[in-house]
């Protein structure tokens, strides 16, 4: 494996370093143990294996922060649709009982429910403030005071108050957004660090090897090497009940090929910064994964591709595939 420009490569590939360091410490002896002046301090082995974790372990914040965006937004669409439904009550209402009055130009035009935050809220408190207009006058014949929609069921106060609530829930996905951003730039800075302990260390190896020529040869590499990129794989998803995903690919019939990898996140869109490594399998093993990633819980959603890696580390990913646990 190697750093390709995907987040999802790195874990795989401190793997294979530890592996190397680990051999190498074995075959040289604790006097002469590999030890690595990164960031003005020794880097052991076990630290670097300590960062790899804490890089692993930020990659799972980050997918609790996607979920909790996904979670936001499912939030927002509830009460938008819940809201828009009120609003048409409300607004044919006034058709059918304030044609001709002083209030029918006050009447406002119904957002669509795909419309941004200040064009759909701003419909919903004119309807609000006209409503309680509409209380505080002469009842309309046939029309008791207050006014009460959806079987009486529905008050001027709960409207307004899930308007309020529409307002922070949108407050809230942005929290999510922010702490989505932060938790992307703190795995980021873990990324650097692993990426200059890989650099030194095979910096490091053909001096400190010189005399174990099979540990120089089998360094691992830090970036693919020259060569043509595979050809992707076709692939397909769907759910399996009751919390899973099974991923079905074609067939690997290129050469060249040394590993078959799932790669997903939460969410409805790809993103590729956002994509951690789930599983991976040999090029002739059984063309297919099942996997519970992302799916913790009805209504979430999760986003997969699956790469194929030829031998310089060149690497090829499918059509993103979505799958969402049904409610």
């Amino acid at each position: 494996m190697a750093i390709t420009g995907s987040f999802a490569s790195y874990i795989p590939t401190m793997d294979e370093f530890i592996a190397h360091w680990n051999n190498a410490n074995t075959v040289l002896g604790v006097a002469n143990f590999i030890v690595l002046p990164i960031n003005g301090g020794p880097m052991w082995l076990n630290d670097f294996q300590n960062l790899r974790a804490s890089l692993a372990a930020q990659e799972a914040v980050i997918q609790d922060k996607l979920n909790d965006c996904e979670i936001a937004r499912a939030d927002i669409a509830i009460k938008k649709a819940q809201l828009l439904q009120w609003f048409n009550q409300f607004t044919g209402l006034m058709d059918a009982y304030y044609v001709g009055t002083k209030f029918m130009p006050a009447r406002p035009n119904a957002p669509s429910v795909r419309d941004g935050r200040e064009v759909f809220t701003k419909p919903m408190y004119d309807a609000a403030s006209l409503w309680r207009k509409l209380n505080a006058a002469d009842a309309r014949p046939g029309l008791p005071l207050p006014i009460m929609l959806s079987d009486g069921a529905l008050s001027e106060a709960l409207f307004t108050g899930t308007v309020a609530a529409l307002e922070a829930a949108y407050i809230e996905d942005a929290a999510c957004e922010q702490n989505l951003a932060l938790a992307r730039v703190d795995r980021t800075l873990l990324q650097a660090t692993a990426y200059e302990t890989m650099k030194m260390y095979r910096q490091a190896v053909p001096t400190k090897c010189a005399s174990h020529p099979n540990l120089v040869a089998t360094l691992p590499r830090l970036t693919p090497e020259p060569g043509s990129t595979p050809d992707a794989l076709s692939a397909s998803a769907i759910f399996q009940a009751p919390d899973a995903a099974k991923i079905v690919h074609s067939t690997v019939e290129q050469a060249g090929i040394k590993k078959v990898q799932l790669r997903g996140h939460v969410g409805a869109k790809w993103e590729e910064d956002n994509a951690i490594t789930i599983a991976e399998h040999a090029p002739d093993a059984t063309p297919e994964f099942t996997t519970n990633f992302g799916l913790t819980q009805p209504g979430v959603s999760a986003v997969f591709k699956v790469y194929v890696i030829n031998e310089t580390d060149n690497e090829a990913g499918s059509a993103a595939m979505l799958v969402t646990r049904p409610v």
